[in-house]
């Protein structure tokens, strides 16, 4: 008895044992472009900081409901943070300065990055004094959201004093 395949299952069959070309190079992330991209949105940052552009600063910072800075154990939302850095201004506070020691970069896709650094803070203060932390650890999320790289996470603890 002959059975008849018809041509649709035949062209099914014959497309779906087809060896499919691995594309998976086109679809990797250029990892030095956004590392890059990444570099000069913390230039930019580390710069309204140095100058005193303050608020410029917090609005790097992604505007939402579910942003959170972890600094030293206190969290704050984007609006703690837009006030707390108002306040300071009202109080002298007059620029921040960022020695880095060292980063790395976590890159979990095209869009979402996890940068940790190592870093000492100094706060400036209009009076021309300042302070300087310990060497802190610093995890900064940055997010690309309408081609801009946005800082949406940030933790950072001062590391404990050496004996």
């Amino acid at each position: 008895m002959l059975v008849t395949v018809p041509p649709i299952i035949l062209t099914m069959v014959l497309v779906s044992c087809q060896t499919i070309p691995d594309n998976s190079n086109n679809n990797k992330m250029d990892k030095d472009k956004i590392k890059s991209e990444i570099m000069q949105s913390e230039n930019n940052l580390f710069t309204a900081l140095r100058q005193g552009e303050l608020m410029k600063a917090v609005s790097m910072h992604i505007n939402s409901p579910d942003y959170r800075q972890i600094w030293n154990g206190q969290v704050m939302t984007y609006e703690v943070l837009k006030a707390r850095v108002k306040t300071g201004i009202e109080k002298g506070l007059k620029s921040f300065d960022y020695q880095v020691l060292n980063r790395d970069f976590n890159f979990i896709n095209t869009d979402n990055v996890l940068e940790i650094l190592s870093v000492y803070e100094t706060t400036i203060m209009a009076d021309g004094s300042s302070s300087t932390s310990r060497q802190t650890a610093v995890s900064i999320l940055w997010q690309r959201i309408d081609d801009t790289w946005r800082i949406g996470y940030v933790h950072g603890s001062e590391l404990p004093k050496e004996n």
